[in-house]
């Protein structure tokens, strides 16, 4: 049975071993080409220079096995030699490297122009800008910013950009002003918009807020507190203060909340005809009462009536 057809069988398989050894060479052996973009990166630019313009990308061109290419594009770097030069403006070959399986067909651009500038360091004084309002419950006094300075680094042209160095402070989203805040250092131009390229070192600072409570002012009605009870025989017919409104001062909080506020407690024990004093007015620590917080009571006295007082018993 098994020698049924031999010959037949030895051909099939010798032809599907054909196949499959024609299939893997002639796939391995295919070539093809695809293009990558790569980012142009200068080289060995000299101590204290560096490029003052930004690159294009590089179109590179590869060749390799399709099997090679069929991981996803290929490693590839564009760059520019610069060793030797000197600052100013060059017009350099653009280099590429390709990994050791692929070779390379084609790099657009060919060339590129690079600007070779000095490296510069500049201190400039750090200004405060502050945009919004605290909330009603602080008043600003006064604010400052430490370090007072920060250094600026960066090309020669760029460097000379900046005409100031900003740190910025929205007072509307500060619930904790008593605390140093920190923001960012911005290099700002004669325009008043950010340079770009430049370092600032440090590049945040503190702004130290110096506030006081605000204070209001609210007109209230005086309450006169008296104790006692006058002489036997006696009744108290009025208690008259003047001034009867007084202005009071202070943080919003406190004086926001006062309807009111009350004398310092005076006696009427035994008291038998008019009198008047002068007694303060009670406010919270922190509140204060205009023209001295001091008023002036008239308390009137009267003898009661004997029909009264025998209605009374």
């Amino acid at each position: 049975m098994l020698h049924k057809n031999l010959a037949l069988k030895l051909v099939s398989l010798g032809l599907a071993l054909f196949l499959w050894f024609w299939v893997l060479f002639t796939q391995r052996t295919v070539i093809v080409e695809t293009s990558v973009k790569a980012p142009i990166a200068a080289h060995d630019v000299a101590p204290g220079l560096a490029l003052a313009n930004a690159l294009p990308e590089a179109e590179v061109r590869v060749r390799g096995m399709k099997e090679d290419l069929a991981g996803g594009p290929p490693g590839v770097n564009a760059y520019v030699p610069c060793s030797g030069l000197a600052a100013g403006r060059h017009t350099l070959p653009v280099k590429v490297q390709v990994p050791k399986n692929l070779t390379l067909v084609e790099v657009q651009p060919p060339r590129v122009e690079v600007n070779i500038e000095p490296l510069v360091k500049e201190q400039k004084p750090i200004e405060v800008r502050l945009k919004g309002s605290l909330s009603p419950e602080y008043e600003l006094v006064n604010s400052s910013v430490r370090p007072r300075y920060a250094h600026v680094t960066g090309v020669q042209s760029r460097v000379g950009q900046v005409v100031r160095l900003v740190a910025n402070l929205d007072l509307g989203r500060i619930t904790t002003p008593e605390l140093p805040k920190t923001a960012p250092i911005q290099p700002l131009n004669q325009a008043g918009t950010v340079v770009q390229g430049v370092i600032v070192t440090p590049a945040h600072a503190e702004i130290v807020l110096q506030v006081r409570p605000a204070l209001v002012a609210r007109t209230v009605p005086v309450v006169p507190k008296a104790q006692g009870t006058p002489a036997p025989g006696y009744r108290v017919n009025s208690v008259v203060v003047e001034p009867a409104i007084i202005t009071i001062s202070g943080p919003a909080k406190k004086v926001e909340g006062l309807n009111k506020v009350e004398t310092e407690t005076f006696s009427l024990d035994g008291l038998t005809t008019r009198v008047t004093r002068k007694v303060r007015v009670v406010v919270p620590e922190g509140v204060s009462a205009l023209n001295g917080g001091t008023v002036t009571i008239t308390i009137d006295v009267q003898r009661e009536r004997a029909g009264r007082a025998r209605g009374r018993d």
